[in-house]
C-alpha cells in the first residue's frame, strides 16, 4: 500500500475508484487515523458543501440528494457528502511552485475500511485518492486543466532492491 500527502483546505486521496475522500471528524463509522489525520471542514474557510443540483452529484456516485439539498454518495465501503474545497499540492521544480485549485471530494462519514496493521496504531492514511476516470469528480479528470492531459507517478520498492549476482 501506498499514500501520498496532499493539503485540502484553507488552512492546508483509489486507484479504482474516480472519487477522491476523505474521512470526517463528525464520523459514525470510521477506522482509526493518526491525531490530526482527518479533514476538519469545520477548519477550512474555503470549504463548501455541493448542491443536489451540481454536475458532480451524478450517477453512480452521488445520486441521492440530502434533506438539506446537498449531495450524498455511497460507494460501498463510504458513504458521506460531496464537497469541494481548495487542493495545494508542490510542483518539483526550480522555482519550487506550489497549485492551488478546488477540487470535489466526499467528505466520509461511514468509512468501513482498515489500513492499519492488527491494531490500527500508527495508521496515516485518512482517505482514499481517486485515480480512476469516468465520472467529474474523478481528481484526473478535475486537475486535467492545469496538468494538461498528463500525469504520472513512481512506485518505489517495497523491499530493498539488492545487488546480487
Amino acid at each position: 500500500m501506498f499514500y501520498v500527502q496532499l493539503g485540502i483546505g484553507t488552512p492546508a486521496f483509489d486507484t479504482v475508484s474516480p472519487m477522491t475522500w476523505l474521512q470526517v471528524p463528525e464520523r459514525e463509522l470510521c477506522f482509526p487515523v493518526d491525531e490530526g489525520g482527518s479533514f476538519d471542514p469545520n477548519h477550512s474557510s474555503t470549504f463548501t458543501l455541493l448542491s443536489s443540483g451540481d454536475p458532480m452529484c451524478s450517477p453512480p456516485l452521488g445520486n441521492i440528494p440530502l434533506s438539506n439539498g446537498s449531495c450524498d454518495y455511497n460507494l460501498g465501503y463510504s458513504k458521506g457528502f460531496f464537497s469541494t474545497d481548495i487542493l495545494s499540492y508542490s510542483v518539483d521544480d526550480a522555482a519550487a511552485t506550489e497549485v492551488s485549485l478546488n477540487v470535489s471530494f466526499g467528505c466520509g462519514l461511514f468509512n468501513q475500511l482498515a489500513f492499519g496493521g492488527d491494531d490500527e496504531s500508527g495508521n496515516p492514511i485518512s482517505g482514499v485518492m481517486g485515480l480512476g476516470l469516468g465520472h467529474p469528480s474523478g481528481l484526473l479528470t478535475q486537475l486535467r486543466p492545469v496538468m494538461m492531459d498528463r500525469f504520472s507517478y513512481c512506485i518505489p520498492p517495497l523491499f530493498p532492491v539488492s545487488n546480487r549476482r
